[in-house]
């Protein structure tokens, strides 16, 4: 009877443990939970892991979570520039398995994010391949197939997307998001032309604040009126090239708008280069903690919004 008793405890506790986060999956336009409540999505990215490594590490991810009450964060794994995925996959696999691992443990949701801008389908097929294997089962882990497509046209990217996903659903159901064409700005297309055949499936739109404004925000909105789930996973209020003046009006606008519809929001990025879109000054210690010293004007913005909003 004792025995039995302690089977049944484990049972429990384990279950508790997996519970803490719950699987992800896609009613309408929003995120929501296995009672379809909708999950609000709101954290920070990891900027290119091959330039920016050092701060991959699980100090980063527990203070994204207990300072910055991050919910999610993303782990943005470089494609196409020196020492990335290609050229190095031991370093690449490495610092993306530093942050996956440790969200896992502090219960964070993950987007394990193929960071180009141009297609791969061999490397994607095989970098996807061994991450849905591995982490596929755990329910914190989203994957996001294509960073921010430039060049492609959406008929290419729609065949690549359903190619990804196949060998993605082998190993799991979670959430998978995909980009538009140039820079993930092209929601309409979702609109028009929606990949078929792909469940569990949201799209990509970046913004940064002073460079894309109302005309974006409406193709946004007539999007998700149209039913097209959208998960913003990178985005600034500066410029688009990362530098140029924190615009607050044109941001909160677009806050405002993702609020309204409650669609995920992922504010870029953990990096200590100097541009306007760092949040980080130069040489911050990956070791943390993040002092106030330590952050820049823009993100002690993010921080700030992510501690009101993620209570």
């Amino acid at each position: 009877m004792k025995k039995l008793f302690f089977v049944v405890l484990m049972c429990v506790l384990c279950f508790n443990i997996d519970a803490q986060v719950a699987p992800l999956h896609v009613q309408g336009i929003n995120v929501v939970n296995a009672k379809n409540e909708i999950v609000n999505l709101r954290g920070v990215s990891f900027s290119w892991h091959n330039w920016w490594g050092q701060y991959y590490t699980a100090n980063m991810v527990k203070e994204l979570k207990n300072a910055w009450h991050c919910n999610i964060v993303r782990a943005s794994i470089g494609v196409g520039p020196s020492n990335d995925y290609i050229k190095n996959p031991e370093y690449a696999l490495k610092c993306l398995d530093n942050v996956v691992d440790e969200a896992i443990k502090q219960d964070l949701y993950v987007i394990i994010d193929f960071h180009s801008h141009d297609l791969d389908p061999k490397a994607a097929l095989n970098f996807f391949k061994i991450q849905a294997k591995k982490y596929g089962s755990y329910p914190n882990v989203i994957f996001e197939l294509f960073n921010e497509p430039v060049n492609q046209s959406w008929d290419e990217l729609k065949k690549y997307a359903v190619s990804i996903s196949k060998v993605i659903r082998k190993y799991s159901d979670n959430l998978i998001l995909m980009g538009t064409p140039q820079w993930c700005q092209q929601i309409n297309l979702a609109v028009s032309s929606p990949i078929e055949g792909v469940d569990n499936l949201m799209y990509t739109l970046h913004f940064y604040a002073n460079t894309h404004k109302e005309p974006l925000r409406a193709s946004l909105e007539k999007a998700v009126k149209a039913g097209v789930p959208v998960f913003v996973s990178e985005c600034g209020s500066m410029s688009a090239d990362g530098n140029g003046k924190i615009n607050e009006e044109e941001f909160s606008k677009w806050l405002s708008l993702m609020e309204q519809y409650k669609l995920p929001m992922i504010f870029w990025s953990m990096a200590d280069k100097e541009e306007v879109c760092s949040l980080l000054r130069p040489n911050t210690d990956p070791d943390g903690p993040l002092k106030d010293a330590t952050i820049t004007d823009w993100g002690k913005l993010c921080k700030n919004y992510l501690l009101e909003h993620n209570k």
